[in-house]
């Protein structure tokens, strides 16, 4: 398991990206995760300092909300990806979605496990493994994410 970001102390939501929102909002996109550097694509990254073969069934776990805790259904896009460098020379490996009616979560964030399927890949030592997450127009509302906190963990598996 690989660990998007270190925990953060205490079980409180944090207010990541320091919009006075909690968690980190990820703004809607018809691009999805198309361009890694782009303001409405989220990237955690990981230097490989040797060979590193993915070998099973990926799934990200994260946990999520519609902006504002809004009634309505949110979408959340991965992607797995190796790159050269930190954020160039990128090559997709695999890439899942899914969605949730907030509702379901009433006004606070709820778990979202994404199926990235099943992977044979080996990252080569020196490149960077990186999760991508974008939210897609067909969301009904821009998504907050909340991660690497006692209550919201979230993580990389392959089994």
């Amino acid at each position: 398991m690989l660990n998007l970001v270190p925990s953060v102390s205490g079980g409180a939501v944090a207010n990541i990206d320091g919009d006075g929102n909690p968690g980190l909002t990820i703004p809607r996109s018809p691009d999805g995760l198309i361009e890694i550097n782009s303001p409405s694509v989220r990237a955690w990254g990981s230097a490989i300092t040797e060979e590193l073969t993915l070998t099973g069934h990926a799934t990200l776990r994260l946990h999520a909300a519609t902006a504002g805790f809004t009634e309505g259904f949110g979408i959340v896009i991965v992607g797995l990806v190796e790159c050269t460098a930190p954020s160039s020379g990128c090559t997709t490996i695999a890439t899942g979605q899914m969605g949730f009616a907030q509702s379901g979560f009433g006004s606070t964030f709820g778990t979202v496990d994404v199926f990235l399927g099943s992977v044979d890949h080996t990252i080569a030592a020196g490149n960077h493994l990186l999760i991508t997450v974008a939210v897609p127009e067909t969301s009904t509302h821009d998504l907050w994410i909340e991660f690497g906190s006692e209550t919201h963990p979230s993580e990389f598996r392959i089994s």
